[in-house]
């Protein structure tokens, strides 16, 4: 990205996207534990991938040439927001995804590639955070699987979309859970 290959000539800014800024209000979730904090109407995950790209111009302009991102993978927990308690490795968090946008010119659905693909158009860098040295409190998808998540379901009730993989189902959490 123009002519920069040592990342000592970046100027990079640091973003953690779901709290950075809301450009799909459709995309909003509670996380369960809101209920108990009583956090009022604040959700913790609103800004998303549409978001970021509409501020990347207001951002370079700032002179930033990279942007560091938090995690993008599937998460679970609580206030899970920040993007360190991964559930799937494989997946986009779907919290940080929108439909097209006509307002940005986006034809396709808003993913993470979406983004870079924007990034890049500016002569920006997108730079992942990722979480190599543990997974959230539910377990990991692929590595040891200890819950389902239904992403229809409200995600405020951690009863209604994080379904426990018993024994039965062939999970490792006993039956009784």
């Amino acid at each position: 990205m123009g002519g920069r290959t040592d990342f000592r000539d970046e100027a990079i800014y640091s973003v953690l996207t779901t709290r950075f800024y809301d450009g799909d209000k459709s995309n909003n979730a509670y996380c369960w534990d809101h209920s108990i904090a009583n956090n009022g109407m604040d959700a913790e995950w609103r800004g998303d991938f549409k978001g970021l790209i509409e501020k990347l111009d207001y951002i370079k302009a700032l002179g930033f040439t990279a942007v560091w991102i938090s995690p993008v993978v599937e998460n679970t927990s609580g206030y899970d927001y920040h993007g360190y308690h991964p559930f799937d490795f494989t997946k986009e968090d779907a919290r940080l995804q929108s439909k097209a946008s006509a307002l940005l010119g986006i034809a396709e659905d808003v993913t993470f590639q979406t983004l870079v693909d924007e990034a890049h158009k500016r002569g920006m860098k997108i730079i992942l955070d990722i979480v190599l040295n543990h997974t959230g409190n539910f377990g990991e998808e692929n590595l040891c699987k200890l819950f389902t998540r239904d992403w229809s379901a409200d995600q405020s009730n951690i009863n209604e979309c994080m379904i426990p993989l018993t024994k039965k189902d062939g999970g490792r959490l006993p039956d009784d859970y």
